[in-house]
């Protein structure tokens, strides 16, 4: 399946592109994350290829700063959805280390 991620996010350029699995109630599930640079700092958009979950999330996306940890209480109200976004968290920390090493 091919998913037409677009080049520029909020008029940026995306300074990188990639999927992630995500373990999640014991089922692997794939996001295509992509990052970009606005002034000093890095922002993340998150998108579930899997309908389910993009129904968790306004817009079916999630997109944050990296700078700040994402504290899900305060955004939302689901404990599923907090579950979901530490879980995504936790690959996508898993998938920088792996490159950076």
């Amino acid at each position: 399946m091919f998913y037409n991620f677009p080049e520029l996010i909020n008029g940026r350029p995306v300074t990188r592109l990639f999927s992630i699995n995500i373990t999640f109630h014991q089922q692997l599930y794939t996001a295509l994350v992509s990052i970009w640079q606005e002034g000093r700092d890095s922002y993340c958009q998150v998108r579930y290829t899997d309908k389910d979950l993009q129904s968790l999330l306004p817009d079916g996306k999630l997109v944050f700063n990296l700078a700040k940890p994402l504290a899900t209480a305060q955004h939302f109200s689901s404990p599923l959805t907090d579950e979901l976004i530490n879980c995504t968290n936790k690959a996508i920390s898993e998938y920088l280390h792996l490159k950076a090493t």
